[in-house]
């Protein structure tokens, strides 16, 4: 369908020819003010028949119309951008200052061990989640059913819900540590059978078998987490979500030539391998890790 079909079937055709859709043209008369001399309508006529410029300009809103703002008022784009700026400034000056919070005792975040554990598996995570975003949709792709890789999606998340309500029923078992590197074992032993289909019917399957365990291995590490900084779970927080950004970038930019290529099979081995690579990392420095819940 082309545009001007498209148009026809909304009913803005008329719009669509003379090249300006009309919420545009509504929009610009009500933001930009006529003269209000007799003379307007013919002057705004004659330029409207006369060949013009298709450049917008800042601060100059009706370039090429022949209409301007009225003398001795400013351009409304420009006074909307002065009063928010204004606006802004004196939010500024007059947001009363709050007290510093006194520095707590102890060292840095990135000098604690577990930290350090905990961040290296969850970069690792990352990137096979980076991953997963873009060969999901690329195996849809390459099966010949594009429209379905929501599905997969949903699938995939519904796979993780079923995970996390049995946890919740259940209620967790075990030390913190033990169930953190089995859960995560459990998540790469699962990401295996990825590479296995060949239709969008047989990657359902596997794509919910590899979302059991993908809440319930979040929540013992929220948990880890919130045993291993203490009051300072929040700084550590944010410092593992920008972990997270820099993995799921690595993992989207590794698995775009790969999906290209495979669509599936051997291209859900950097997922497998991003989540060994993270298990290895906890599993060697498994000791730094809290067995309870004393950091």
């Amino acid at each position: 369908m082309t545009v001007h079909e498209a148009a026809a079937v909304l009913g803005i055709d008329r719009g669509v020819h003379r090249g300006e859709l009309p919420a545009l043209r509504i929009g610009r008369k009500i933001l930009v003010p006529h003269r209000a001399d007799p003379g307007h309508a013919r002057h705004g006529a004659a330029a409207r028949r006369a060949p013009r410029r298709r450049a917008l300009r800042w601060g100059d809103p009706a370039a090429g119309r022949g209409d301007g703002p009225r003398p001795g008022h400013p351009d409304p784009p420009r006074a909307q951008a002065l009063a928010g700026a204004a606006a802004l400034g004196a939010g500024i000056a007059f947001t009363p200052a709050l007290p510093r919070p006194p520095r707590r005792a102890g060292p840095r975040l990135a000098a604690l061990p577990a930290v350090r554990t905990i961040g290296g598996a969850y970069l690792a995570y990352w990137v096979c989640m980076g991953a997963m975003w873009v060969l999901l949709p690329a195996f849809a792709a390459h099966a010949g059913a594009s429209h379905q890789a929501g599905l997969l999606v949903a699938l995939w998340s519904a796979g993780s819900l079923a995970g996390g309500l049995a946890l919740a029923v259940r209620g967790p078992r075990g030390a913190y540590r033990d169930r953190y590197l089995w859960l995560l074992g459990t998540l790469a032993a699962t990401s295996l059978p990825l590479t296995l289909p060949a239709t969008v019917a047989t990657m359902a399957v596997a794509i919910a078998l590899f979302g059991i365990a993908l809440a319930p291995w979040l929540a013992t590490s929220d948990q880890l987490v919130a045993v291993i900084a203490g009051p300072r779970s929040s700084e550590l927080y944010g410092w593992l979500t920008t972990l997270g950004q820099i993995g799921s970038a690595i993992g989207a930019a590794l698995a775009g030539p790969l999906g290209d290529r495979y669509g599936g099979g051997p291209a859900f081995l950097l997922v497998t391998t991003a989540l060994a690579a993270g298990l290895a990392i906890a599993l060697t420095r498994r000791r730094t890790l809290p067995q309870d819940g004393r950091p």
